[in-house]
């Protein structure tokens, strides 16, 4: 089943990556991106378009990342909880059955 994942996976990125190129390649007229401060180069429109969605992307990733990670060690520990108070409640029944 994982290697199933996998492949659906990559099949995904690579029709995304020329679904990006089909894209870039119809919107090719070249503008520059002028903000108040600054005036980069000259890309496609479509450059512009995936550049922006890409970093968009990334960001909203990297926010979103230490929150994924307290969430995983929070189940972890809570895990080892559950974990320990199974054990003591299973020692607990051990030693209450043979005085019955």
């Amino acid at each position: 089943m994982k290697w199933l994942k996998k492949i659906l996976l990559i099949l995904v990125v690579v029709i995304a990556v020329l679904f990006a190129l089909a894209f870039i390649s119809r919107n090719d007229m070249k503008v520059p991106l002028d903000l108040w401060f600054l005036q980069t180069w000259s890309l496609s429109v479509g450059a512009w378009v995936l550049l922006s969605f890409t970093l968009g992307m990334l960001s909203t990733w990297l926010l979103v990342l230490p929150g994924r990670l307290l969430g995983s060690v929070l189940i972890r520990t809570q895990d080892r909880k559950i974990q320990q108070q199974k054990q003591a409640l299973a020692t607990m029944q051990d030693q209450a059955e043979p005085g019955k």
